[in-house]
């Protein structure tokens, strides 16, 4: 069996894993991705496939791709995500991308769990004041980032970014990465995931060496980001990553 003929073999079986087919329309369209997006970034092994997944729902939000996300979900589902990390992956794309990028595919998310039955889990939070989000999201900024969460934008009496930026840490880490139901590492994914996605690039250096420090290896990184290339493009994950080889 050749190179090409593994890829494909690898890719088949990953596509028939996760329940999905690959695109057609055009001659070969479908070897391309079996043996590109299935064979060589599905299956490579550095990532589980529910990490992956993590990754690829987040740029199917961030591309506004209704039609593949319900196809994904309902993926995500068989592989081992359960709806609430489904739902909470799509809440902090909220904060990166925007609300109605949210909304929109909350609404197909939630649409794909009532047709399976499934009735995500409600948990939530304890109600805090402002001063506690402020406190919980000052501390997880300093865990996540060190010296780099005082950097650019983030830099203490910035004249031009410190209204907002106080919101930021009070609704992104005070609030949006402590409600439960996704993992910390789950959450650092959807942020690498989101902001190679968006072109985010120096908010997207700055996470990497979060996640160094949080204990995602380098090649895992490397797999969170590689991952977006079939459903956001493949330089937009190149540019991406030539941005990152000096910080990982």
């Amino acid at each position: 069996m050749n190179e090409r003929s593994k890829l494909r073999a690898a890719g088949e079986a990953v596509a028939a894993e996760l329940g999905l087919a690959p695109p057609s329309g055009a001659p070969d369209l479908d070897r391309f991705a079996l043996e590109a997006g299935f064979g060589a970034i599905w299956a490579d092994g550095t990532l589980a496939l529910p990490d992956r997944m993590v990754s690829v729902l987040c740029a199917l939000v961030h591309k506004g791709r209704t039609a593949h996300l319900a196809e994904h979900v309902a993926a995500a589902l068989r592989i081992g995500l359960d709806a609430r990390e489904v739902q909470e992956i799509i809440v902090q794309c909220g904060l990166y991308g925007g609300l109605p990028a949210a909304e929109d595919a909350l609404g197909v998310a939630n649409a794909v769990f009532g047709e399976a039955g499934i009735a995500p889990d409600a948990a939530v939070a304890p109600e805090r004041d402002l001063d506690a989000l402020e406190a919980d999201g000052r501390a997880l900024l300093g865990e996540l980032h060190g010296e780099r969460g005082r950097a650019g934008y983030a830099a203490p009496g910035n004249p031009t970014t410190a209204g907002l930026y106080r919101y930021a840490i009070l609704y992104g880490y005070g609030d949006i990465w402590h409600r439960p139901g996704l993992s910390h590492r789950r959450r650092m994914i959807v942020a690498l995931a989101s902001f190679s996605v968006l072109g985010l690039d120096a908010t997207l250096r700055k996470f990497a060496g979060s996640a160094l420090a949080m204990g995602l290896t380098r090649e895992e990184i490397v797999a969170a980001v590689a991952q977006t290339a079939p459903y956001a493009g493949f330089p937009p994950a190149l540019n991406a990553l030539a941005l990152l080889a000096d910080v990982i």
